[in-house]
């Protein structure tokens, strides 16, 4: 997975499939970085990579900066009139906002 990031480093589906990778194996800082980088290389429009964001920084405890991820997943899903993925969302979000994962 690392060499497809290193042949393709521009690739927000790259970054994003390591980070979700990295994320799976408990290794959430390094999937951090790699997921932060996926949304920057979106433009910050794809609601999963940010929902994937907010999730693994909730998994580590960065509660607020969990929330502000999820918080720019919703803007993007309604923009892109995912209301499935609106109320999912928003539960996380609240979640979040309380200091909780689950």
């Amino acid at each position: 997975m690392t060499k497809a990031v290193e042949s393709k480093p521009d690739s927000a589906d790259v970054r994003m499939n390591l980070g979700h990778a990295l994320a799976d194996k408990g290794r959430y800082q390094e999937a951090i970085g790699h997921l932060q980088e996926a949304v920057r290389l979106s433009g910050g429009s794809n609601p999963a990579m940010l929902d994937l964001l907010g999730c693994v920084y909730a998994e580590v405890g960065r509660f607020p900066e969990a929330a502000q991820a999820e918080r720019q997943a919703l803007a993007a899903a309604i923009q892109q009139n995912n209301f499935g993925l609106s109320e999912a969302l928003k539960a996380r979000i609240a979640l979040y906002e309380s200091g909780k994962k689950r």
